[in-house]
């Protein structure tokens, strides 16, 4: 995304995420771990793209798939922190998403997943949140919120947001 510019001075001495990578830093009351990195699963490009350009930004490493076979090869050779899935990877009325958030709680049980849809319904919300989804989210979300919550989600420092890289 552009509009959001990398400032090389950090504030009060402390590196913002990801400004100085596989590092630890230390900020009262809050653990940063510059090795945060999470999936992106969304059968639309621009979708994908927006949310990596975005999440980089903040020095989160992001990886993106295409689809459920995608996503599932990536969560077998990789170790996430959180994943954000739509619940349709493929075609109109397919549920890949929620057979996604069943492989991420039995095999990853420590990576986070958050649900990003456009065709949401509370039956949808309750069998996710069943299947192990932290979250719920309906697009279109603003970029600011669903940062707050995978910050929140990776234990990052929510002040962040007012000062990407």
């Amino acid at each position: 995304m552009s509009g959001f510019a990398r400032p090389e001075v950090v504030s009060g001495g402390i590196p913002r995420a990801g400004a100085v990578s596989g590092t630890k830093v230390a900020v009262p009351g809050v653990a940063i771990t510059m090795e945060s990195t999470i999936l992106i699963v969304d059968d639309e490009r621009a979708v994908l793209e927006t949310l990596r350009d975005f999440f980089e930004t903040y020095g989160v490493s992001v990886h993106c798939a295409e689809g459920f076979d995608s996503a599932y090869e990536k969560l077998r050779g990789h170790p996430f922190d959180a994943v954000l899935a739509d619940i349709q990877l493929s075609r109109i009325g397919d549920t890949q998403g929620l057979d996604l958030a069943d492989y991420v709680r039995e095999r990853c049980p420590t990576t986070a997943f958050v649900v990003l849809t456009g065709y949401g319904s509370h039956q949808l919300e309750r069998e996710a949140r069943r299947r192990g989804a932290s979250f719920f989210l309906h697009k279109p979300v603003r970029l600011e919120d669903l940062a707050q919550i995978v910050f929140g989600l990776l234990k990052l420092d929510p002040s962040l947001l007012s000062s990407p890289l």
